[in-house]
């Protein structure tokens, strides 16, 4: 779908709350989730410019430090991470994504107690996943 018509569709649609923030819409943009439209997802959820913008457009190092760190943590909650310990790099990114606290239904059935910023980190991590050639059963 092109741009022009992604924008006409956001203000003819009915949507109410940007999935990631839950904030109430204005102008809003509609963001393929979980699969980015580029690894062929077709699933598309409201989304508030900011919010999209963090997720697709901004990178992980323009975030805010301490936003980010808060993101993680709060990803991360309830993964025993002693388990990961003597991993680096992509092992331990790797391991951290398959870890069944971490896996689509696990955090989707959360969803609703993720702050926002984890739940943008979350779709921003999902986007780097289908991207980067990393897809698999989640």
């Amino acid at each position: 779908m092109k741009p022009s018509e992604m924008r006409r569709m956001s203000r003819m649609c009915e949507c109410v709350r940007c999935f990631y923030c839950d904030d109430e819409l204005g102008r809003h943009e509609h963001d393929h989730f979980p699969v980015p439209r580029s690894a062929g997802g077709t699933q598309t959820v409201p989304a508030c410019l900011d919010c999209h913008d963090h997720k697709d457009r901004i990178s992980l190092n323009n975030w805010d430090l301490n936003g980010a760190i808060a993101a993680v943590h709060g990803l991360i909650q309830g993964v025993e991470l002693e388990h990961y310990s003597g991993l680096r790099d992509k092992a331990l990114l790797t391991a951290l994504w398959n870890d069944p606290l971490l896996r689509e239904a696990a955090v989707l059935d959360r969803w609703s107690t993720l702050t926002p910023v984890a739940r943008v980190l979350y779709g921003k991590l999902c986007l780097l996943r289908y991207c980067c050639g990393e897809s698999g059963t989640h």
